[in-house]
């Protein structure tokens, strides 16, 4: 039980924060209590990234600062309820005329969480980002890479090494999603399955991951770093990829030759080309997304509330059959030895 010195000075900072909230509709402070009270306080996965496209930054004490020329830089001295929508748009232009179009649409979105939220919390009557079209017409990615590119891609992962290099490869030989191979745990690792909690999966399921010999040897290379497989140093998974993501590139680019070209790809095309590669090589829809953990798809509706197969025994055939193929595709064998498993 707490002192009761102890409990009067927790109840007024309690009292202190109250006080601040009811004063403070600064855009800044109502920025950084929506990353806390909203974002963090669900375990959205994102959250970091929301507040970055907000203007916000973790500092090494766990603290948010503030990004210069960020959002929160540029409207902190206002209160939120005095944001338009021409202020909204006027944002966004700023973001197209760069030439990141994306980029404005994804702060679009983040600008509208942090207004909805604001209307759950009666802190706006409306939002400013109410019927703002997104600035830039989005088409779904189709990018996979090809045969040689996985050769050249798997050839540089293992000149990249630890921790990038080895997280990379099982990117391409499980299909999961970097932040999931990023934090993976060995606490996580029963035998030959991986088991991803859901609090870390995009929905929210956990998620049983059946792994190939070839997924096994690369862990099993890995240096015993504590609980995280994948770390720098310290006791958290790794981040900040761009760097070993450039590594690879080059590497891939000189062992292509000079006058090789390689079109531009992101980390998470080697989820879609594991999709792409299954399905190959024969492996039927259903298992593919199973093995992705889609909630969609095959799955979706009332065929997902009643379809309660796991698939197992498909999952661990068709992530060796893809391994396999992988290792063959790596070692230079042409495509045309890569054989269809069924018919």
């Amino acid at each position: 039980m707490k002192s009761p010195r102890a409990q009067s000075a927790a109840q007024k900072q309690i009292d202190k924060r109250i006080v601040r909230d009811r004063e403070s509709d600064a855009f800044d402070d109502v920025a950084i209590r929506f990353i806390e009270r909203d974002q963090k306080q669900k375990g959205k996965r994102c959250w970091k990234e929301t507040a970055r496209l907000l203007g916000l930054r973790e500092t090494e004490d766990g603290e948010l600062a503030t990004i210069p020329d960020g959002i929160v830089a540029r409207w902190r001295s206002r209160q939120i309820q005095d944001i338009t929508k021409r202020d909204v748009i006027d944002c966004l232009d700023r973001i197209v005329d760069r030439g990141a179009g994306v980029l404005a649409n994804r702060t679009l979105a983040a600008i509208r969480r942090l207004f909805n939220w604001c209307l759950e919390k009666d802190i706006l009557t409306v939002s400013p980002a109410a019927r703002v079209k997104a600035p830039t017409d989005e088409t779904s990615r189709e990018r996979v890479l090809s045969d040689d590119e996985i050769r050249l891609f798997w050839n540089a992962c293992g000149k990249v090494g630890f921790p990038f290099g080895d997280a990379a490869k099982m990117l391409l030989l499980t299909g999961q999603r970097r932040s999931e191979v990023s934090g993976m745990t060995r606490d996580e690792i029963k035998f030959d399955v991986w088991t991803i909690p859901r609090e870390r999966t995009k929905n929210k399921r956990s998620h049983q991951v059946p792994l190939s010999r070839s997924a096994l040897a690369v862990l099993k290379s890995a240096p015993d770093t504590g609980n995280f497989i994948f770390l720098i140093r310290g006791d958290a998974p790794i981040q900040g990829w761009s760097l070993a993501k450039t590594e690879i590139d080059e590497l891939m680019l000189e062992a292509a030759g000079e006058k090789a070209k390689i079109e531009p790809w992101r980390l998470h095309d080697l989820r879609r080309t594991v999709a792409s590669g299954m399905a190959r090589i024969g492996v039927p829809l259903p298992v593919i997304e199973k093995c992705l953990n889609h909630a969609s798809g095959s799955f979706a509706g009332i065929v997902g509330v009643y379809q309660r197969h796991t698939f197992e025994a498909e999952m661990r055939q068709a992530f060796e059959d893809w391994a396999a193929t992988v290792e063959k595709i790596a070692s230079g064998k042409p495509a045309s030895v890569i054989r269809m498993r069924r018919a």
